[in-house]
């Protein structure tokens, strides 16, 4: 098998990126780099897959980290977290913690929020730092603001044994997107946008700021983790949890198409990025393979050299080691469609 046991051993962090659609990365707005980070990570010891999709439901960033920790496709019109927290599930970090990997999960909003202070031990995680686990002394939106939480999560993670594997689910880049002038890291001219009588127009801006933020976080989340000594024994995947710019509101579909220069399709709604950074590999690689969030585990196990439970079913496949992939898509289009080798099909409405 292709990149079998390459990362054994190593440390595994997961993170899902909020609202990051894969049309952000290496593009540009106002002529800068949406972001930077992520573009000149891709050239280095990264595997990036450009055609990999959201199978996330009506939960969301819910239902995006139950599709990915659990290779499994979410029903429609049910949210994950709320109809499965009665059951342990042998999900990703219950399989690593069977081999010997402190599970801990990271979120800087409320712990009950999608039912996650139930779910997550349910999935095995054994900790879970949530809200009132972090100072607040960086609040945007949503809540702690991406750069510290990644600040404050990678000084709790110098003391957790080791292997981990850490889930941190990032916050900031969450609809409507506003980013305080203070906290801004981004030079983007939106006065115009930002001007505007149409609030779907000055949220399109929004967009770019927030994302660029959130792109500045993660560079400094991973000078912390060299700067701590667990870079170089780590894995790092990251991924968009769902889209960022609805196409069934007309106007974001007016704006996505004209900033494009091309239709802007459920194909590129649902394109979210993933990025699997292994230092010291020696090679970068854009893989064009389809996939979704059901592949990431069996993809992630391969890479760490650990069989799966043969006993539970998962619909993913490992990215790695296929010639072909497919994702059903199970939200936001009609039931049926789906993505498969250079095919993207989307069921009629009547069937």
């Amino acid at each position: 098998r292709d990149y079998w046991d390459i990362a054994a051993g190593r440390n595994l962090i997961l993170v899902q990126l909020e609202s990051t659609s894969n049309f952000v990365v290496n593009r540009t707005f106002d002529g800068k780099e949406i972001t930077p980070f992520l573009n000149q990570l891709i050239k280095q010891d990264t595997l990036y897959f450009d055609r990999y999709f959201q199978t996330a439901g009506t939960g969301r960033t819910a239902d995006a980290e139950f599709s990915t920790l659990n290779s499994s496709y979410v029903k429609a019109g049910q949210i994950a977290h709320q109809e499965h927290d009665n059951k342990d599930l042998y999900a990703l970090p219950r399989a690593l913690a069977e081999v010997g990997y402190t599970a801990w999960a990271f979120h800087g909003y409320e712990p009950a929020f999608w039912n996650r202070e139930k779910m997550y031990p349910n999935l095995g995680f054994s900790r879970f730092y949530s809200q009132f686990d972090f100072e607040q002394d960086e609040l945007i939106g949503w809540g702690l603001g991406d750069r510290s939480f990644y600040r404050q999560s990678t000084e709790i993670l110098t003391k957790a044994d080791k292997p981990f594997f850490a889930f941190l689910v990032s916050l900031t880049n969450h609809y409507p997107y506003f980013i305080p002038q203070k906290f801004k890291t981004s030079s983007f001219d939106t006065r115009e946008l930002d001007d505007s009588e149409r609030r779907s127009e000055r949220i399109f801006a929004h967009y770019f700021h927030s994302v660029q933020y959130a792109d500045h976080a993660l560079s400094e989340f991973f000078a912390a983790l060299k700067q701590e000594d667990l870079y170089d024994n780590s894995i790092i995947v990251i991924y968009g949890d769902h889209y960022g710019i609805n196409k069934q509101n007309e106007d974001y579909e007016r704006l996505m198409t004209n900033y494009l220069g091309r239709e802007y399709g459920y194909e590129d709604m649902l394109n979210i990025p993933l990025f699997i950074h292994i230092p010291g590999l020696g090679k970068a690689e854009t893989l064009h393979t389809i996939g979704g969030q059901i592949d990431l585990m069996p993809t992630v196990l391969n890479l760490l050299g650990i069989e799966k439970n043969s006993d539970t079913v998962h619909f993913g496949q490992d990215l790695l080691n296929i010639t072909e992939g497919f994702v059903a898509l199970p939200a936001y289009v009609p039931q049926g469609s789906f993505v498969a080798g250079s095919t993207y099909f989307e069921m009629s409405a009547d069937g």
